[in-house]
This record gives C-alpha cells, sequence and structure tokens, in this order.
C-alpha cells in the first residue's frame, strides 16, 4: 500500500489555492513554459474596463482574455477572467467578428461535448442564434468542481490543460488543438495516474517458449524448425516505441488505459486501439511455418508477436496481464492432439477482440472529469442542511450538520501528503454558490486539528456549522470541502459534500406563524448540541426497526397565542400509521416576529415494518387551522 502511495502523481499533492481567489496550481510539469509577455492581458483588461465604461458587451474579449491569463498562469487574474467571460457570454447578439473566436470556443470544447450537442451549437453559432452563449454560460457554471475558489476553477482548468497539450504533446497534429492525440486525453481528464513509456524490442526468448510449445507437441518437423520459425517472426518485427497511460481514478469500474505510440508501418505516431496495433497488419495474414499438423493456413507470425508484446507489457498494468492468460489458455487448448487448431486460436488472437475489450474499459470514463474531483479520496462524509430563523438577522439560516467517518486508505493517503507540507493541518470550507449569481460565492473555512482524521473521539467527528444566507435571494448550492493545508495554503482534496437548498428571504411580518425543518434522530445516533440542547442527528435517513425517533423543530410566532401541533406518519403508498396532536400556549414573547420555541420530541416505532416512511409535521392555530406543514422522508431498513 506505502508503495503505491508514493508514486500517487503529483498532482494530487499539488492542487493549491487560497480563499481570496488564488489559483489552484496545476500539475508541476504544467508550469514548464517559457515566460510570455504578459501584455496582451493587460491590453485586455483595459478594453474591459473601457466597454464597461460605454456599456458595450464583446464576446471576442472575455473569450480571449481567459485564454491569455490561463496561457501565462497569471493566477491573480483568473477571478477577474471568469467574471468577464461570464459577463461577454451576456452578449445580446453574434457580431461577425466575434463568431471565429466563438467557433473556436466550441471547437476547444469538442472532447467534452456529445457529438450531438457540438453539432447543434456549432449550428447555432453559424445562424448567430445568441440563445448558444446562454447555454455555453450554463455549461461551466454547471460544471464548476470546486466552490471554495471565487472563479470558475473548471473552466480555468479547461484551459491550463488546453495550453499544456499544446506545449507538451506535439508529435503530430491530429486534434482540434493541433496536438497528438495524447492532447484530446489531457483536456478531458487531466495528468494519468501512472505513464509507462519504452520500446517494444525483439524477445527471442518469448518466441522460442512458443515455438518449443509446439515442438514437445509433436506439431513441428524437427527441431531444426525452431530456429527457422523464430527467424521468419523476426522479419516481420519492427521495434516501436509507446507510451500507456492509466488513470485510476475517474471510473468506478476499473482502472482506465490509453495506448500511444509508433506505427511498425511508417513510424507515425498516434493513440491505439490495442496492443495489435503496434503489429503490422499483414502479419495476421502471414504464415511463418506450415504443415499438415498445423491445420488450416499453418501458423501465423502476428499470432507470436502478441504473446511477446502482451509479455513485456505484463508489469504495466493487469489488462495486459489478463490478456495475456486468455491468450495462453486458448494457446494451450489450440494444441489439440496430432494437430494445431489456428481456427481456435484466431478466435482470441483477432485484433478485434482486443480492440473491443479496450473500448469497453474506455467506455467505464465519463467524458470528462476535473482535477478536483479526480482528487477527492473515498471520504465518508454524512451530510445534512436544515434551515432555522435567525432572530438577530431576521432570516431564515441554513445549518450544516456533517460527520465524518473514518476511511483506512484515506487516512494512510492523507498522512503520506501531510509528510511533504511543512505545516500540515485540515480545513473544512463551507459557504453557498449561487448557479444564478456565479460570482457571488461565500466561504467560512474552519480550522480542524491535524489528528482530526484519525482521532478515536467520536465527538470529535461531529461539527455544526451555520452561515446566513441573506444576500442569498434565489436557490444556492450550500456546500463543504475538506483540505489538506500547508500553512495558508490549501492542498489536497480530501472531500465534498454540496445539495441546493430552496431561496431564502426575510420573514414575512405578517401575522403568521412558522415552522423551522424538522431533524430526524434515534437512539444510537450521534448526539450534537444545537440552541443549547442535546439533540440526536439521522443523517442518512435509515432508522432501524424498534427504536424510538426523536425530532426536533421549532415554531417561530409573534405575540403570544395558543397554538397546536399534530403529527403524523404514513407509509408509502398512503397508509397512515400514527396521528396525534399537541396543544401548546405561549404567554410571553420577546416583541415582533423573534420568538422562537423548541420542540423535541419522541415517537415509538415499535411496530414500523421496513419501507419508506414519511412524517408530517402541521402548525395549526387555536382553531386547528393550517398555517404551515413540514415533511421529514426516512426509510426503516431491516437489520442484516
Amino acid at each position: 500500500m506505502l508503495l503505491k502511495l508514493l508514486i500517487l502523481p503529483l498532482f494530487l499533492a499539488s492542487l493549491l489555492t487560497v480563499c481570496s481567489g488564488k489559483a489552484f496550481a496545476i500539475p508541476p510539469d504544467s508550469l514548464e513554459v517559457a515566460a510570455i509577455d504578459t501584455t496582451e492581458t493587460e491590453a485586455l483588461i483595459e478594453a474591459y474596463h473601457a466597454h464597461q465604461e460605454a456599456e458595450e458587451v464583446s464576446l471576442a474579449l472575455g473569450l480571449k482574455l481567459m485564454a491569455a491569463v490561463t496561457i501565462t498562469r497569471d493566477e491573480d487574474n483568473y477571478n477577474l477572467a471568469t467574471e468577464v467571460y461570464y459577463w461577454s457570454l451576456d452578449a445580446d447578439s453574434i457580431k461577425a467578428g466575434d463568431l471565429a473566436y466563438l467557433k473556436r470556443e466550441l471547437m476547444y470544447m469538442e472532447p467534452l461535448l456529445s457529438g450531438r450537442q457540438l453539432s447543434r451549437w456549432t449550428k447555432m453559432a453559424t445562424d448567430k442564434d445568441p440563445e448558444v452563449l446562454g447555454e455555453l454560460k450554463r455549461f461551466w457554471i454547471d460544471h464548476e468542481s470546486v466552490y471554495s475558489t471565487t472563479y470558475n476553477y473548471r473552466l480555468t482548468e479547461h484551459w491550463l490543460r488546453i495550453h499544456h497539450a499544446q506545449e507538451h504533446f506535439t508529435k503530430n497534429s491530429e486534434t482540434v488543438y493541433e496536438t497528438d492525440e495524447r492532447g484530446d486525453v489531457y483536456v478531458r481528464y487531466g495528468r494519468p495516474n501512472f505513464i509507462s513509456a519504452g520500446t517494444l524490442s525483439w524477445n527471442s526468448a518469448e518466441i522460442r517458449n512458443k515455438i518449443y510449445d509446439l515442438y514437445q507437441a509433436n506439431l513441428l518437423n524437427s527441431s531444426n524448425d525452431i530456429q527457422l520459425i523464430q527467424n521468419a517472426t523476426l522479419q516481420l518485427f519492427t521495434p516501436v516505441d509507446y507510451e500507456i497511460w492509466i488513470y485510476e481514478d475517474i471510473a468506478r469500474q476499473d482502472r482506465v488505459l490509453f495506448i500511444f505510440g509508433q506505427s511498425s508501418e511508417d513510424g507515425y505516431f498516434s493513440q491505439h486501439r490495442s496492443i495489435e496495433d503496434f503489429i503490422y497488419s499483414g502479419n495476421f495474414n502471414t504464415t511463418v511455418y506450415s504443415t499438415h499438423r498445423i491445420a488450416g493456413r499453418g501458423l501465423i507470425g502476428g499470432y507470436l508477436l502478441q504473446f511477446m508484446m502482451y509479455n513485456e507489457l505484463t508489469v504495466v498494468d493487469h489488462f495486459f496481464s489478463n490478456h495475456l492468460k486468455n491468450l495462453e489458455d486458448n494457446w494451450r487448448n489450440a494444441m489439440q492432439p496430432g494437430e494445431l487448431n489456428t481456427q481456435l486460436l484466431a478466435g482470441i488472437s483477432s485484433p478485434n477482440s482486443a480492440r473491443n475489450e479496450l473500448q469497453k474499459i474506455q467506455s467505464y470514463a465519463p467524458q470528462t472529469l476535473s482535477d478536483a474531483d479526480r482528487a477527492i479520496a473515498s471520504l465518508d462524509v454524512e451530510y445534512l442542511v436544515a434551515t432555522f430563523y435567525d432572530s438577530e438577522a431576521a432570516v431564515w439560516t441554513p445549518f450544516v450538520f456533517y460527520k465524518y467517518r473514518a476511511n483506512p486508505g484515506l487516512e494512510e493517503s492523507s498522512l503520506l501528503a501531510m509528510a511533504d507540507y511543512a505545516n500540515p493541518g485540515l480545513r473544512l470550507i463551507s459557504g453557498t454558490y449561487n448557479p444564478h449569481d456565479p460570482m457571488y460565492r461565500e466561504h467560512h473555512p474552519v480550522e480542524l486539528p491535524s489528528n482530526f482524521l484519525l482521532s478515536d473521539n467520536e465527538a470529535a467527528k461531529y461539527r455544526i456549522r451555520s452561515f446566513s444566507l441573506a444576500g442569498a435571494r434565489e436557490e444556492a448550492i450550500i456546500y463543504s470541502e475538506l483540505f489538506l493545508t500547508d500553512g495558508e495554503q490549501l492542498g489536497r482534496m480530501l472531500g465534498r459534500k454540496s445539495e441546493p437548498t430552496a431561496s431564502f428571504s426575510e420573514m414575512d411580518a405578517s401575522d403568521y406563524e412558522y415552522l423551522s425543518d424538522v431533524l430526524l434522530g434515534e437512539a444510537g445516533s450521534p448526539s450534537v448540541t444545537f440552541r443549547g440542547q442535546d439533540i440526536n442527528v439521522s443523517y442518512s435517513k435509515e432508522l432501524m426497526p424498534d427504536e424510538d425517533m426523536a425530532i426536533y423543530f421549532e415554531v417561530i410566532k409573534q405575540q403570544g397565542k395558543e397554538y397546536n401541533i399534530r403529527l403524523a406518519v404514513k407509509k408509502r403508498g398512503g397508509f397512515l400509521v400514527r396521528r396525534w396532536r399537541t396543544r401548546h400556549e405561549v404567554s410571553f414573547t420577546h416583541g415582533g416576529l423573534d420568538f422562537i420555541e423548541p420542540h423535541l420530541l419522541e415517537i415509538q416505532r415499535q411496530h414500523h415494518s421496513p419501507g419508506s416512511y414519511k412524517l408530517v409535521v402541521e402548525l395549526l392555530d387555536a382553531d386547528f387551522n393550517k398555517m404551515d406543514r413540514k415533511e421529514v422522508t426516512y426509510s426503516v431498513i431491516q437489520p442484516n
């Protein structure tokens, strides 16, 4: 395990940011770029301010500035570049001078989009339909991958990847970026976890082993034929350079491989569909030995070269060792008494078989993935957002309840990453991201003890955060992101949790009563102190049968009035399990809308069978007229 962690890619340990808007650092090899004159960036920024004063929107300006600040790695202007990019896409028309820049922008997004979506957007751009600008803006907002920055991390990363590809992958110009095919893969997924590169050289020992198998099975005329077959196979072979990229963290099903290298025919470097592409296609039709004991067309030279190449690559990945095993099994099965069944051998040795297998593995990968998403380890965070009234701010406020559960693999990996830091620590950043106003972001960092991940004290692994959403008038995303830190800088992202929440606004000052959200808990669930009370919180909303359930909620009301609470539990399908109500009369207030009365109630569930349930809490006035209603869904699960 330790060896595996030691060879993790450098980018996992070098994703750096600070909350003030500094960028995540891209992989170290991406920083190998000559100094570039920043005067173009400065001129574009001046032009932006001039357009703002003139109240004119320039589409080309925003697209050019994003390219300029990323090619110079001008981190201080990533935030401004995002702002100008969004601003430029608010244009109400596409001018003739902007069309070329827009088409380039769409062309550069080719690896990220489906063919259908790209064709549709390209046609809209050609027709100068401004609707494409809004859709392009929404794409980048929806694909934001790090909320803790003050700029669009995913958009910036996309352009950083493009520049890196253009600088480093130049063996041909087959992609839209005028790079070789490695550039296309890099723009999709970033730097691979592992790269294996070398030359597929002649291995006479492996070839002789296979020929000797034939000799032992009495399928050759004499021992002299061993050298004869070897020499004939050598005539078919050309040494070629290869480069294999392995991604461990972009698909759940398996590691994903991409194979690049030279053609055995003309040495041209390209992406390969399988290892068989390193073998001249005619070799799968070339007979290197023929006798009546070898059925059909005789012994095919391409089959022997397959064994040799897969054998050399077994140390690279289990994909190659598994395929070699299949070849070996098929080889033995084809050696029937008195003959070699080449028809059976051809079944699994066909290049199409290997190509289909590799294509299947690559299909597990998403269309594209951010480095931030890849860097997130399997941090098990149970997460809940509930809204309660903040009497001081006179707004509804979300409270984030979250709990970390130990993951041994993450702990080892985190400790190893910490060893590279001068001042290792942990920071959890919670806040809000408004997709309707993507430049509006709130960050609320909290420092955690460095032993937080390994602490045996369960109480230390529960947290409650709250922050006002007074400035977020529309639907917002509430997030929490956990990072390793090195002093003030944030390093590797360990985990993230986010969920959308309804809009929050000031309390209506009319004569009306309200219910807060309802917190659900049960015996054995984690206890947290909230509003001065110890309450249980069920994060997963999966409860065990025969356990009493506790619920916590608050009533927010004006002058002292009598009110009633009605509760009902319904099983999925509408079956009423239980209904009851309580009566409350409040004779004191603090005036206006600042009175909050908490309720902590227990519900017996000894007759709750496994299934899905809905708890309904209704606030009624003195005459039992309904004033507010909240629902909580939960499941009763069958114990193992």
